[in-house]
């Protein structure tokens, strides 16, 4: 039985969306599995695969509690079996999530340096090598069928060009090293988060040369595909640096509220807290809230009961992040218009 294996690299904007967002797509299908990466080193085993079952641990490769891992990869899949873009010939496909949370290029995913994401070590047993390689030796047949790669949340400072060129380096390293067909295996790259470089959310400055890399991808790394984040949010709680679960496969963004960021700040407004206009410099760390309105207000004036609603702008800005929004065109869907581009690729030379 052959299977087409799909590697998720990268960091944990690749495997993370907040589990309180959106309904969690926990349908299995019986054609789409991951492995088991507990069984990596030893004898490998897969299972159904369920976007709460991608977490980090016994299953996946990520790290936090509460979030929902893979969540756009996972419904990808299911969508490409739904439209009958799987190629003749197999019976399944594997997810192998590889993806690191907090990792870099420097010392993880560079092909100098450490090499802990890509070989192993540095808390992690089994790297992308091992786990890749053990889902292709699960079956003779098994092929590649393509890489999804998030990731350059923890390259800030890295020029375009700096950027560009680990990205040539490790993904040159990981087609020549793997069989597979790794050679010619498209690569989905996802954009950052836009909250994450907005001025008035994540507001982190020094992402630009990462971002502008992410965006000309297709023109220097060879047979892959960007996929443009734009108009996608974050989720509340974690400086906006991950994609909620809506963003990720649709739906009703319920992020929670209930968590405070700081000491003093929950997010949802409250008239007897003081609040904080703070900024560190290349990270906003304002204190947020969301009002009665459902919209995100960044505080730009220490205040104390004034409600964002009515202030006028004098305390209080109000964001383009809006609570219970409904994503209607998540990174799943533009993962999906992407992977349709490269269908007959995906074929042949099989």
């Amino acid at each position: 039985m052959a299977s087409l294996i799909v590697p998720i690299a990268g960091d944990s904007n690749s495997i993370n969306g907040e589990s309180l967002s959106a309904t969690p797509d926990d349908v299995t299908n019986s054609s789409v599995l991951m492995l088991n990466i507990a069984t990596v080193g030893g004898t490998p085993a897969t299972r159904l695969a369920k976007e709460t079952d991608l977490e980090g641990g016994t299953y996946g490769q990520g790290s936090g509690s509460g979030g929902v891992f893979a969540a756009s990869t996972f419904a990808l899949c299911k969508a490409l079996l739904a439209a009958g873009l799987m190629p003749s010939g197999y019976d399944n496909v594997i997810l192998v999530p590889t993806a690191w949370a907090g990792t870099a290029f420097l010392n993880y995913w560079a092909t100098t340096g450490n090499r802990y994401a890509l070989d192993g070590g540095g808390g992690r047993t089994h790297g992308f090598y091992d786990c890749v390689n053990a889902a292709l030796g699960l079956s003779t047949g098994n092929r590649i069928w393509f890489f999804d790669w998030g990731h350059g949340m923890n390259d800030g400072g890295q020029t375009q060009t700096q950027y560009q060129n680990n990205m040539l380096a490790t993904w040159g390293e990981i087609r020549s090293t793997l069989s597979g067909g790794a050679a010619y295996a498209p690569i989905l790259v996802t954009g950052g988060p836009p909250d994450r470089i907005d001025p008035d959310l994540g507001a982190q400055t020094n992402l630009s040369g990462v971002f502008a890399a992410q965006a000309a991808v297709e023109s220097y790394l060879p047979n892959s595909y960007y996929v443009d984040p734009t108009g996608l949010h974050s989720y509340c709680n974690n400086r906006f640096v991950h994609f909620s679960a809506a963003s990720h496969r649709g739906g009703v963004d319920n992020s929670s509220l209930t968590s405070a960021r700081y000491a003093n700040s929950s997010w949802l407004w409250d008239a007897g807290t003081a609040y904080l206009a703070l900024n560190s410099g290349v990270d906003n760390n304002a204190d947020y809230v969301i009002a009665s309105d459902n919209w995100c207000y960044r505080c730009i004036s220490n205040s104390t009961g004034n409600d964002p609603t009515t202030d006028g702008g004098v305390h209080w800005k109000k964001t383009d992040f809006q609570y219970g929004q409904t994503v209607s065109n998540p990174l799943s869907a533009r993962k999906l218009a992407k992977a349709r581009a490269f269908r007959y690729q995906m074929r042949a030379p099989w």
